[in-house]
């Protein structure tokens, strides 16, 4: 036969397994958003396009790619990032740079970026591309 304290005790078990079970569910969840968050931004990076018609021009002992880009998805951006790679005459990535804006940038809405990279006469080429994007 049970006693009111076997009661007790196992109403008490029951409720630290419902209290852990429910910490638990909320961290596994909370970490699959954060997993989706990033996962979809990183998928927006196809939404932030560098606009036709940017530049790559050597002044001095620096090089200077300057352009534009343009958030054509339907968030606004709170971070973004645009890299070089300066690459040889066959091709081969020589070295790279970056540039970010931590401004807001609405749908629709464009800013202008610039990189300024030490020049070397081994850079034959230059590629452009969206590095990365964080979403507000």
């Amino acid at each position: 036969m049970r006693t009111i304290f076997d009661l007790i005790k196992i109403s008490f078990l029951l409720g630290c397994v419902f209290v852990v079970g429910t910490c638990f569910y909320s961290v596994w969840n909370v970490a699959n958003k954060i997993e989706a968050d990033k996962k979809f931004e990183e998928s927006y990076v196809l939404d932030l396009t560098i606009v036709k018609g940017w530049s790559w021009e050597k002044e001095d002992n620096y090089s200077y790619v300057r352009g534009r880009v343009r958030n054509d998805g339907s968030r606004t951006l709170r971070y973004w990032s645009v890299a070089s790679q300066y690459l040889s005459k066959g091709g081969e990535v020589l070295d790279q740079d970056y540039t970010n804006s931590v401004q807001p940038l609405r749908p629709g809405d464009s800013q202008s970026f610039q990189i300024m990279h030490r020049d070397d006469p081994a850079y034959k080429k230059v590629q452009v591309f969206v590095q990365e994007v964080r979403l507000q």
